[in-house]
């Protein structure tokens, strides 16, 4: 899909109070990930917010991003689709939600 429409993948981590990572780890993460999955025309964004939802959102508005995907556990995208993260994208953004198995 992104080289079909020429995009830049932006990958994006939000900071909680609850779970913090110096930006040197996550960056590292960030581009381990995008290696692993050979991603081409990456930006890394480290964002801090109270909760995730709500750093997502800001991110997207300031950013003017096109489209929100989001990599989710197996084992946790029950609990995604049950509370806090989709409904706080699907009912407050106005741009698609993809959601993928990591």
């Amino acid at each position: 899909m992104q080289q079909a429409f020429g995009a830049t993948i932006h990958l994006l981590r939000i900071i909680t109070p609850g779970d913090f990572k110096t930006t040197r780890q996550l960056k590292a993460a960030m581009q381990e990930f995008a290696g692993q999955n050979q991603l081409q025309n990456v930006e890394y964004h480290i964002y801090a917010a109270k909760e995730v939802e709500e750093g997502i959102l800001h991110f997207t508005e300031d950013a003017g991003m096109d489209m929100i995907s989001l990599g989710v556990e197996p084992e946790r995208i029950a609990g995604l689709f049950r509370k806090e993260i989709s409904a706080a994208l699907v009912n407050h953004v106005y741009h698609p939600v993809l959601t993928f198995k990591v």
